[in-house]
Parts: structure tokens; sequence; C-alpha cells
């Protein structure tokens, strides 16, 4: 299997379009089918690692040094592997500061609050 049917296989089993992982990754939907197809061989070893840690695999298996399948559990908190929605979240929230990280919290409250019709959690 190639590192192209690789990734595709991965993102096909993580139920994310081409578009979603080129936003993951700071490229264009174009680029993400072009390394599926081949057509882009020699992949930056960045890529592969964030396209790794997408994923929930190893570098090593998306190159095919490796045919074990091993879920990257790097992220989890208290032993609970985390969602890639979470995953994003908590990259997110490393990139603020301090006053961000409070309003950030404020503002995820009130979606809460405001779908609960106003009773809070």
């Amino acid at each position: 299997m190639t590192i192209g049917e690789r990734i595709k296989l991965k993102r096909l089993e993580n139920q994310m379009t081409l578009l979603e992982v080129a936003d993951l990754i700071g490229v264009k939907e174009a680029t993400v089918q072009r390394y599926e197809s081949g057509e882009i061989k020699n992949l930056k070893q960045r890529t592969i690692a964030r396209l790794a840690e997408i994923f929930h695999t190893t570098p090593a298996y998306l190159m095919g040094w490796e045919e074990k399948n091993t879920p990257n559990t790097e992220t989890s908190v208290e032993g609970i592997d985390l969602t890639q929605s979470e995953e994003e979240i908590i990259k997110l929230l490393r990139q603020m500061d301090k006053e961000q990280i409070i309003q950030a919290i404020l503002a995820l409250q009130k979606i809460i609050s405001d779908q609960n019709g106003g009773k809070g959690q």
C-alpha cells in the first residue's frame, strides 16, 4: 500500500473530507487529493507528522514502514482518548493567552446556555 493509499484510508476511517484534512494541515484541498492519488510523492516530514496526528496513527504507518496501524494516543485526558474536535479545541487553546482562554470559555458557556434555553448546563 502506498503512502497516498494509507492517507486516503485513514481519512475515510476518520470520516473526514479532503477539505477538512487540508484545513488542518494548511494546504489546499487539491493538494490533499494529490497526496492520495500519488501525484505528490515527497511529502514534507512535518506534513507526514501532522497527518499522523490528525489520523491518530504513526508517521511510520503512513510511510509504510510498519504494517501495524498503532493509534497515536498522546492526546488524552486521564486515559480518555479525545475526539478530533476536542483535540482541535485544545490545540487552539494552547495558542491563546489567558484573557483569550477566558473569553473562549465564556463563549462556550453561552452557547451551552442558549442551547439549553438559558438554563445553564
